[in-house]
């Protein structure tokens, strides 16, 4: 992990390359609705360890999309190959790029998963709130940090090892407010 992943912050990536490695260096932030009437809401931030450079936030974001984009792949093989293959082979080759997926993206970010922090806050909207994983205050707090110094840094009020010592100041806060995900046991 190096702090020098910073100089593409203020370049425009591609459309792609923006889903792959994210708006923010520091990690993701997202509101989910939970249900169809929209009465609970579930607030995730995703905070990575600071220096994570674009490289590794590649590797996370592969490790957590595959299980569902190789789902979709495999369905697609069968689509296309359903008719020409026999139904055997073709299932366990796919089922073996599947699972090999997963292998890859947990194997090169089993260094990194450990570290990354989670704060997950459901909400029900007609009550107070109810955090399963984390406060909602402490989320707030965090998100509302990590966007001053994304705007201080768009604005050149920030160098890159400014950026990094706020980032890791959120990183901490975050680890000291213990909102990891606790493990059932």
């Amino acid at each position: 992990m190096t702090s020098t992943g910073h100089a593409s912050i203020t370049a425009t990536p591609s459309r792609l390359r923006r889903l792959v490695i994210g708006d923010h260096v520091w990690g993701r932030f997202e509101t989910r609705v939970l249900d169809r009437g929209g009465t609970i809401v579930q607030h995730v931030l995703v905070v990575y360890p600071p220096g994570t450079n674009e490289y590794e936030r590649g590797l996370l974001w592969f490790a957590r999309t595959w299980p569902w984009l190789g789902a979709l792949v495999g369905i697609g093989a069968f689509m296309l190959f359903g008719d020409v293959m026999p139904s055997g082979p073709l299932t366990a080759i796919v089922f073996g790029a599947y699972a090999a997926g997963v292998i890859v993206g947990l194997w090169l970010t089993r260094r990194i998963r450990p570290r990354v922090r989670r704060a997950i806050a459901t909400v029900p909207r007609d009550s107070r709130p109810r955090c399963s994983d984390g406060t909602l205050s402490v989320i707030r707090r965090a998100v509302g940090d990590l966007e001053q110094i994304d705007r201080q840094e768009a604005d050149g009020e920030v160098d890159p090892v400014e950026f990094e010592l706020e980032w890791g100041r959120v990183y901490a806060a975050l680890d000291r407010a213990d909102v990891r995900p606790k493990r059932a046991h």
